[in-house]
């Protein structure tokens, strides 16, 4: 039996039987609406939110970790 667990439990009534949960203290839902940006009706609307300086660095960062887990995965 454990007194305590620090960890994200989710409620699920299949384990029920085995777990005791606490008093749900929150559960709230969050909800944001924007406003459509006019630049999202071009073509060019998914890249809009970065600069280049931005989008270098992402691809450079998927191109070295892609080869880094494989060699972590492989070994």
């Amino acid at each position: 039996k454990i007194d305590m667990a620090v960890a994200f439990l989710p409620i699920l009534y299949s384990y029920s039987s085995f777990i005791w949960y606490s008093p749900i203290i929150d559960d709230a839902e969050i909800t944001v609406l924007l406003k459509r940006p006019k630049d999202s009706a071009t073509g060019s609307g998914l890249l809009a939110p970065f600069d280049n300086t931005v989008w270098i660095c992402i691809v450079l960062s998927l191109a070295a970790i892609g080869p880094i887990v494989y060699l972590f995965t492989s070994f």
